[in-house]
């Protein structure tokens, strides 16, 4: 969580005890989203967060949770009190554009220039903070409870069944599909 009476937001992660430098610009934490959703990476393929390639934790696992902590940044609030709550609704690579787009619209700034250094929690907390962008408008479609039925709470259901993010495949899954379409091609 983000420490005001702080000058800066932290740039290591502790792990035994020890300090290790890390990497914090935004850019690469959404490289560390993309490993995570990849369902193939192991440790070791998050090394390249580590400022010093020789400074890097013997414990693996130990240091791999250190930074998913660092990427969470768990905070007190909101609370999420039920399943709903804890729905995705916000995808790093597809939602690319809308999150460029709100963060210039609101803040005017450019997340593609490349003298743009964001700091990970700096990034999630301007992110939190945006409002009465497309990105905010997509997001609600996606959250939306379709349980109550009013003509107003219809047009939301499409909405959200619109922008609704697509299921991941997982690597077995492709793998099959793969296998399949080998198949189809041979036969054809």
């Amino acid at each position: 969580m983000l420490d005001l009476a702080k000058a800066n937001a932290p740039e290591a992660v502790t792990v035994d005890g020890v300090f290790y430098p890390i990497k914090t610009d935004f850019r690469f934490w959404l490289m560390f989203s993309r490993l995570l959703a990849s369902q193939e990476s192991c440790f070791a393929d998050f090394d390249f967060l580590y400022q010093n390639q020789w400074q890097i934790p013997k414990d693996r696992k130990a240091g791999f949770d250190a930074l998913l902590d660092f990427f969470i940044n768990k905070k007190e609030l909101p609370r999420i009190l039920d399943e709903n709550d804890n729905k995705n609704v916000l995808d790093y690579e597809l939602d690319a554009e809308l999150i460029y787009a709100a963060f210039y619209e609101q803040y005017k700034i450019d997340l593609l220039d490349e003298k743009t250094h964001l700091h990970w929690w700096k990034f999630k907390a301007l992110l939190s903070g945006l409002h009465g962008t497309k990105l905010n408008e997509i997001m609600a479609f996606r959250c939306f409870d379709e349980n109550d039925k009013t003509e107003w709470k219809q047009a939301q259901i499409m909405n959200r069944k619109r922008w609704e993010l697509p299921e991941k495949v997982t690597a077995e899954e492709k793998k099959a599909a793969d296998e399949f379409d080998r198949l189809l091609e041979k036969k054809g």
